[in-house]
């Protein structure tokens, strides 16, 4: 009777604070939360502390160099070409053991009458001579380095003279010219403003200019 009015005993808690939990529950816990979890933000690449590398760098570097480069490219200004155009158009340029006669120009060269001028240029990597040879005043072009007289084969370009017309040149008047007293001052003849020489009379007012010879004219800065 005692047995039977004894009041059942209460079940134990499995989960009691003072018994521990063995190993593989804890782990399927922890995985759990893992799960629910909310992710992360993922971190912004571009972070201020964190240093970008220096290959990167130099390309980031590379580039803006190269965007400036374009950008001043298209904002320069067209540069102007020195001198006439028209005079480039009608200079003729003297190549390698080519020569053209000052004596014949006028009767040889397109449109080369009073009140015209000619433009006469050099090559690049080719100088030019007054010289005095075969009875002739011409104009001898050679590489530089090397000399007229060596050239195996001579072309003259007489011909291909283009002459053009100078504003007010047709009414000039030599007649009146004032005459330089004294011989040279050197073998290069220095000219100034407004003075002139008659080249096909240098064989015959010039002192030693014979056949086998050459003269140097250059003009005075300014």
């Amino acid at each position: 009777t005692k047995r039977k009015n004894k009041k059942p005993k209460k079940a134990r808690n499995k989960k009691s604070k003072n018994k521990k939990t063995p190993r593989r529950k804890m782990k399927k816990k922890q995985q759990t939360k893992r799960k629910n979890k909310k992710p992360k933000k993922a971190r912004n690449k571009k972070s201020k502390n964190k240093k970008t590398p220096r290959r990167k760098m130099k390309k980031k570097q590379q580039t803006k160099s190269k965007n400036k480069k374009q950008k001043s490219t298209n904002t320069k200004k067209p540069q102007r070409m020195k001198g006439n155009t028209q005079d480039i158009d009608r200079a003729l340029s003297g190549d390698n053991c080519e020569w053209l006669d000052f004596g014949s120009a006028r009767s040889q060269g397109a449109n080369c009458a009073d009140g015209t001028k000619m433009v006469i240029k050099n090559a690049r990597g080719v100088r030019k001579q007054f010289l005095l040879t075969n009875e002739k005043t011409i104009y001898g072009f050679a590489t530089k380095g090397e000399k007229f007289p060596d050239c195996s084969l001579f072309t003259e370009i007489t011909n291909s003279i283009a002459c053009k017309a100078v504003d007010g040149l047709n009414n000039v008047s030599l007649s009146g010219s004032a005459r330089t007293v004294g011989g040279p001052t050197g073998r290069v003849f220095i000219g100034k403003s407004c003075e002139w020489i008659d080249i096909n009379q240098v064989r015959t007012s010039g002192q030693g200019c014979a056949d086998g010879s050459k003269f140097v004219i250059k003009k005075e800065k300014g």
